[in-house]
């Protein structure tokens, strides 16, 4: 998991700020060091993930959580400054979860033609994550109801994006740097909802719903791939003039 998330901030090359104002009211208000505090806090995530995926945000109360978890209510309080802030840890476990997908697929591109089959295997592993957790829509809903949450969520769709488009920059020379971050921002925000929207239809309409987002990908991959290959033709064409 570490390996995943570090390769994702190498090629973004940024350190984040503190998180300030709005944002920072949802940080966990301590981080568990020993073993006994964690199983805890995973214990307290573990009540809230069930309860939030299956009700819903606005229908589960912090004292709720902490009945499921079996904890006393301030033990919550003791770690989250409200629900909030519960919500916020489960998605940027998930989110952590989707980066190590991608960079699975994508780090082992090295040269133009393996961006095809990267992008399947992507998308694969994004199906399979949300297919495994299907409560994470419900909770996913939650945080784009909340404004400092979605901003969070657009964060690391950008910092996905910054690490595909160091990608495809390496592998696809001649081809606009603006068109490839381009690509990239689609590809960190929309398959991941259109997954989550297939995920609630009905078998048949899924198939065919996954089966075009493929093909989409597969076809803008290739179409990069052929259009730098004629971009780097050209180049060595003029080269051959020249000399």
């Amino acid at each position: 998991m570490s390996r995943s998330r570090d390769m994702i901030n190498d090629h973004v090359l940024a350190v984040k700020a503190p998180a300030r104002g709005a944002a920072a009211r949802l940080e966990p208000r301590r981080r568990p060091q020993q073993t006994r505090s964690r199983e805890r806090v995973n214990t307290i995530l573990g009540a809230a993930r069930q309860l939030i995926g299956t009700r819903g945000n606005d229908a589960v109360s912090v004292r709720e959580i902490a009945a499921a978890a079996g904890v006393p209510i301030s033990s919550v309080y003791q770690y989250f400054p409200d629900k909030n802030a519960i919500i916020r840890e489960l998605i940027a476990d998930h989110l952590a979860t989707v980066r190590e997908r991608v960079v699975a697929a994508f780090g082992r591109v090295r040269r133009a033609e393996d961006l095809p089959g990267a992008s399947a295997t992507a998308l694969d592993g994004l199906l399979a994550l949300f297919s495994d957790e299907p409560r994470m829509a419900t909770i996913w809903a939650a945080v784009q109801a909340n404004t400092v949450l979605r901003e969070l969520d657009a964060q690391d769709s950008r910092e996905i994006a910054g690490y595909l488009s160091s990608v495809l920059l390496r592998v696809l020379p001649g081809l606009p740097r603006q068109e490839l971050e381009g690509v990239c921002l689609f590809a960190a925000h929309v398959p991941s909802s259109v997954i989550r929207i297939a995920l609630g239809l009905d078998a048949r309409s899924r198939g065919r719903l996954l089966a075009e987002l493929k093909g989409l990908a597969r076809l803008r991959m290739s179409d990069l791939v052929a259009r730098s290959r004629r971009a780097a033709k050209a180049v060595r064409t003029r080269g051959g003039r020249s000399s």
